[in-house]
């Protein structure tokens, strides 16, 4: 890692910015064991996200409001205060870790903030996965390029349909979402009003320099994971670790199956036809599983 000279702020390395339920765990997972790459022990600082819709956020927030956002905050700290009761050793141990946990829980989240998350050292790549960050606002992936000029963009990207319906799959599990009545139809309705994956990538790969952003198909890493780790290595500038090869080919969040309802099935896939095809045009090749459920072969 090389530091900014004019701010010694941390020179981020790179950014996984795909949408969640495209590989974002599994790639986060691999990064993490390898020796040239340092990630925070959190997954998902979401700052780019949290400073746009929550802007300069304090501590209180996160523990008195009621969304999703700030119950994830919290579940965390549940889990990290739980982890200090039971094992007050490995605390006292790894205090430069506790001491992280507490600035992510209880300061304000700012620009300083964000770049204090992460360890300086001259031998590792600093980088963070966010999976918030794809749909982000163009001129918040504006601020993205000004703060992390020198990223490697990561883009993680799943057959629109298929993706859509992991959400309702793990919404209903969690007793979110019914597959009965119109709740699961109010649901997607806003989902594919805001989640045009043409204009997200747009937004990403005009704003990032040819060759700093890149787009990796969960198909591909489904059908060969140390193929699709090669290519990662590659994109970010660093040699595959033989350590890591191990963890390929165990898939991360997997769900229990659920019958899709065929209602649900067309309307996914033809939610997502327009925009498949003109993403088709924006990158040149997509997976054959997406051109089929688009009825684009």
């Amino acid at each position: 890692m090389t530091a900014n000279p004019s701010s010694s702020r941390a020179d981020i390395g790179f950014l996984g910015v795909g949408p969640e339920k495209t590989g974002t765990t599994w790639v986060h997972k691999v990064l993490t064991r390898h020796p040239e790459m340092w990630l925070p022990p959190r997954k998902e600082l979401r700052y780019f996200w949290e400073d746009y819709f929550y802007p300069n956020e304090g501590p209180f927030a996160r523990f008195t409001k009621d969304n999703w956002h700030h119950q994830l905050h919290r579940e965390y700290a549940r889990q990290r205060v739980t982890a200090a009761v039971q094992n007050p050793r490995d605390t006292l141990r790894h205090r430069k870790r506790a001491l992280w946990d507490m600035r992510n829980l209880l300061t304000r989240h700012d620009d300083d903030w964000y770049f204090a998350q992460f360890r300086n050292q001259p031998d590792q790549s600093p980088g963070e996965i966010s999976p918030q960050y794809f749909f982000l606002p163009r001129e918040q992936v504006e601020k993205v390029r000004r703060l992390c000029p020198n990223a490697k963009i990561i883009i993680t990207l799943r057959e629109p349909s298929a993706w859509i319906w992991s959400f309702v799959r793990m919404l209903v599990k969690k007793g979110e979402l019914s597959l009965v009545g119109s709740d699961v139809d109010e649901w997607l309705d806003e989902r594919i009003a805001i989640s045009s994956f043409t204009q997200a990538a747009k937004n990403w790969l005009e704003l990032f320099p040819q060759g700093q952003a890149k787009i990796f198909f969960y198909e591909d890493l489904t059908a060969d994971p140390a193929a699709f780790y090669v290519d990662l290595c590659d994109f970010i500038g660093t040699n595959p670790r033989d350590n890591v090869f191990g963890l390929l080919e165990k898939r991360s969040n997997i769900g229990r199956p659920m019958e899709q309802p065929e209602r649900l099935k067309k309307r996914m896939e033809e939610a997502w036809r327009d925009d498949v095809r003109e993403l088709r045009q924006l990158l040149g090749r997509l997976p054959d599983a997406w051109l089929e459920k688009a009825a684009l072969t």
